[in-house]
């Protein structure tokens, strides 16, 4: 079974000091302890907490003063924790990968390939019902920040190989041509463009886009 593993660019914030949960680690990897660092580390805490609930209750451009009054901190406050909200937004959007683990896994597989087409096309539209509103921020600024192409590359990157292991037996039966471009497809058929171009620019339900996806992928594996 695929086990996710997230290998993701460190994010440092103002005062060359990473943050980790609440921790404040310094540059020699020492816990900073003092009640104002505390302070401080629940203070961008809050701040990142504050940019993905309003993120995900769709406000897809979150001011910094719209962030500052979600978080209860002032304006002055955000950006004494972050050089800029490109910072904020690329260490937010970690925060978003790491939450997509638990939603990834999907546990011993089925052997029947019905069963394994629906635990996908089940597991997939959870995921990106979730991770939509994030997501959409992600692609829109990822162009002029680094971190974020990387952290979107590695989701994109984990999101095709489990494609991969999940339709492996009938990937092996194809011919070596047709192998790639099978897998291709069925890559394409279960991306979270897919899922968007159904849900938004067609108006489906979930429950609709989630029928026309294992419709697709069967097609595709008949």
């Amino acid at each position: 079974m695929l086990t996710l593993c997230l290998q993701l660019p460190t994010v440092r914030c103002v005062g060359e000091a990473t943050v980790t949960g609440i921790e404040v680690i310094d540059e020699d990897g020492e816990v900073v302890t003092d009640g104002r660092r505390r302070r401080g580390a629940r203070s961008r805490e809050a701040v990142v907490e504050a940019m993905l609930s309003l993120i995900r209750e769709g406000n897809r451009r979150p001011s910094s003063a719209d962030i500052a009054e979600r978080a209860g901190v002032s304006v002055r406050s955000v950006f004494r924790h972050f050089d800029d909200l490109d910072s904020l937004y690329a260490l937010a959007i970690e925060r978003q990968v790491a939450h997509m683990a638990p939603l990834l896994e999907l546990g011993e597989l089925p052997d029947a390939l019905d069963a394994r087409i629906d635990l996908l096309v089940t597991r997939r539209a959870g995921l990106y019902e979730d991770i939509s509103p994030v997501r959409h921020v992600a692609e829109r600024r990822q162009a002029s920040s680094p971190v974020l192409s990387d952290h979107l590359a590695v989701s994109r990157s984990w999101l095709r190989t489990q494609v991969l292991e999940v339709f492996a037996p009938e990937l092996d039966a194809c011919a070596a041509a047709d192998r790639k471009e099978l897998g291709e497809a069925l890559d394409a058929a279960l991306s979270w463009r897919m899922w968007v171009a159904l849900r938004e620019d067609q108006g489906c339900s979930a429950a609709r886009a989630s029928a026309t996806i294992r419709r697709v992928v069967a097609s595709l594996l008949a």
